[in-house]
């Protein structure tokens, strides 16, 4: 494959959403597109259970045969600054709570016990709080003993008892045990405007000590990816050869794991990127399908004239230790928070712990749910459920040891394939939102491990080929009348790309302008400043502030309706004006901002009309994504900012962000480069999705 460096790695291809229970086989789903001997790699990550901590798209290409690509970007803060903050402030509180009922104290003591906490926290074996794991003993070791230093020297363990009887005092009236996690709540609470009121040099240090966390897991990340090797996109990026495996073996067994810690697995250095995408060759039989119908392969080819299509494999619901809020938002997240081209709930016949969980989840989520893309219940593990079948015919007399030969047949066995299929299809078809009543939800059975004991015939009915088979059909039939090709012939200069430029002058003149509309004031800056106001001066309660930071990445907002009585010192809120933003990009915008401020080189297009069906394209298709403007506006940069300023307090942090968001919509302070870079970055993204898409070179 050679060097990558000039081309963009972003998987731009048609893509299956795939959605299910931890353990329920999602990710031995996504390595059964793979050519047999890179699924043997990519099925090393494949463990009984939690072992997808990172989502990843895998894009299966027939431009691959002996190779796999891996393409990563890299995580800002691999060790998140919440986390740090977390850690410090979660065995501080637990300090507080032992030591500071009574107004004298010992600092050795109070130290010890906070480096005990500490540590505690450190070593946990739950995967996805594990990331110190990369860390050695000797540098755990020196994390806790640097903190506690920081807050010893400082006198901070004096406070202990003003802490403890501020936060039980400002429970008021509410009677609470010590050792209870409203009392801890409120320590908790307290701890952290504690921290926030110390000088900028103590927390300085403790920043200090953070980095230099990071700082030895970006030197673990570039162990094994080199520096300079990084697309024109920004993936750094690992080419595993499958004719010569002895020579990436130790990137293998560093990426690809089961991330079972408690079984002694080493965690994936997936942990250490915000982004991963796997390129890797197809199997052969699933290209010859594709290709033998000309709808399906000219909806699936790319503009190499290569079949490709994509899995975005997710993690696990119901991972450990996560709730059923988490759980419900996060399904919520790859419900609306990513773009796919179908949809696959995967719900095994048998075998799923969260069987019943599952499926209510699935049926409450699909009442609301109104996109107009094909649907899928991927139903594995056929092979257990007939088993289990067969076992229950000679399980009369446990006490027997006779082993009876009787089996089911293949019809018999096929009604009761059905029979579980369709109650678990019809629950979800009748929840479905009224907009997707007419679509038909499909149910489709399949095994991804040949068991001995099946027949060729159930072989044959439940390969996983048949169901692949239908899932490209249905893709192809809602994508059909989206699937045109724009012939475009690359210069002799070596162009090996179509090259789209943006003109930043011609940005900046229609975001100007733009600002002096009416209908910006009306629709995006006013109610924005209204909605701000209404927010400035709460406190989030954390799982609150959590979750709006999680929707602001998606460009969504989010309302918090607590219990304030319950919750200490922490408000509701809403923050409406994520959605006044997006008002500011219209259609009439995108289409002046591709007609004055989008070119095309590196060739030309076969077609005197090509640049102009293309735009059309990008317009009509939905590239430019608005929510992707938001969310560069918001959250990687009003957000973002905020947070990078240290504070500890959910109060402080929320308040510094409406403070950032100001600028975007106080005419008087307008900041017109927020919103140029954020229209450039989301109109280069939809360039590229449309080019990758609708581009065929001749």
């Amino acid at each position: 494959m050679g060097n990558l460096n000039h081309v963009n790695l972003t998987p731009n291809v048609r893509t299956i959403g795939v959605a299910g229970g931890t353990g329920d086989g999602k990710s031995e789903i996504t390595s059964t597109f793979a050519s047999p001997r890179a699924k043997k790699i990519i099925g090393k990550s494949v463990g009984e259970t939690n072992s997808t901590l990172k989502e990843r798209v895998v894009v299966y290409s027939e431009a691959l045969v002996n190779e796999i690509i891996v393409a990563v970007k890299l995580r800002d803060d691999i060790f998140e600054r919440q986390d740090f903050i977390d850690l410090i402030v979660v065995a501080m509180s637990k300090v507080v709570r032992d030591n500071g009922k009574v107004i004298a104290y010992v600092s050795g003591k109070a130290n010890e016990d906070f480096i005990t906490f500490l540590l505690a926290e450190i070593t946990t074996k739950v995967n996805s709080r594990a990331i110190l794991s990369f860390l050695t003993e000797d540098e755990i070791d020196k994390l806790a003993t640097d903190v506690s230093s920081v807050l010893e020297n400082n006198d901070f363990y004096k406070n202990n008892y003003s802490i403890y009887n501020t936060a039980k005092n400002n429970l008021g009236n509410i009677e609470v045990k010590d050792n209870s996690a409203k009392m801890f709540g409120a320590i908790r609470s307290e701890v952290e405007k504690s921290f926030d009121q110390l000088d900028k040099n103590i927390l300085d240090q403790l920043w200090d000590i953070w980095n230099g966390v990071n700082q030895s897991l970006k030197c673990l990340f570039f162990n094994y990816f080199q520096n300079d090797d990084i697309s024109k996109d920004g993936y750094y990026y690992f080419v595993i050869n499958l004719d010569e495996q002895e020579s990436s073996s130790d990137f293998v067994d560093a990426m690809f794991t089961s991330n079972d810690l408690r079984k002694g697995d080493k965690l994936s250095i997936e942990v250490l990127c915000s982004e991963i995408v796997m390129y890797t060759p197809i199997h052969e039989k699933i290209a010859e399908m594709i290709k033998s119908k000309e709808n399906t392969k000219n909806v699936l080819m790319g503009k190499d004239g290569n079949i490709a299509i994509g899995i975005y494999d997710t993690r696990g619901l119901y991972h450990t230790n996560s709730g059923e809020d988490d759980n419900l938002e996060y399904f919520t997240e790859l419900l609306y928070g990513i773009n796919y081209d179908a949809l696959m709930l995967v719900c095994p016949l048998t075998g799923d712990t969260n069987e019943a969980k599952l499926r209510e989840l699935y049926s409450n989520s699909m009442k609301k749910y109104n996109k107009q893309i094909p649907v899928f219940i991927l139903n594995n593990k056929v092979d257990l459920f007939i088993d289990a079948l067969n076992k229950e015919l000679s399980s009369e007399d446990p006490l027997s040891i006779e082993v009876s030969n009787e089996v089911l047949s293949f019809n018999e066995i096929k009604n009761k394939v059905n029979d579980k299929m369709s109650t678990i299809r019809e629950e979800l078809q009748k929840s479905q939102h009224k907009n997707r009543k007419s679509s038909e939800i499909l149910s489709l059975p399949c095994y991804l491990k040949k068991d001995n004991n099946m027949t060729r015939e159930l072989l044959i009915e439940y390969n996983a080929i048949n169901a692949i088979r239908i899932m490209v059909e249905e893709m192809t039939q809602h994508l059909q009348a989206n699937a045109v090709k724009i012939k475009f012939v690359l210069s002799d200069s070596g162009e090996s790309n179509i090259l789209p430029c943006i003109n930043e002058d011609a940005v900046k003149s229609l975001v100007v302008n733009t600002f002096a509309l009416p209908e910006t004031e009306k629709k995006v800056f006013a109610p924005s400043l209204l909605d701000i106001a209404d927010s400035v001066g709460k406190t989030p309660h954390g799982n609150a502030y959590n979750a709006l930071r999680r929707r602001l990445k998606n460009g969504n907002g989010y309302t918090s309706n607590i219990i304030e009585e319950y919750f200490y010192n922490c408000k509701s809120f809403s923050v409406n004006f994520p959605g006044n933003l997006k008002n500011f990009v219209t259609k009439d915008f995108i289409i002046k901002l591709l007609d004055t401020a989008v070119e095309y080189k590196g060739g030309a297009f076969k077609e005197s009309d090509g640049s102009k069906r293309l735009n059309e394209i990008i317009i009509n298709s939905g590239y430019f994504n608005t929510l992707e403007f938001v969310a560069q506006m918001l959250y990687f940069k009003a957000l973002m900012d905020a947070e990078n300023q240290g504070s500890f307090s959910f109060g402080m942090k929320f308040n510094r962000f409406l403070n950032n968001c100001n600028p975007y919509f106080n005419k008087a302070e307008i900041n017109e480069g927020a919103y140029i870079d954020a229209i450039i970055k989301t109109l280069s993204l939809a360039i590229n999705k449309a080019a990758d898409l609708h581009v065929l070179y001749v």
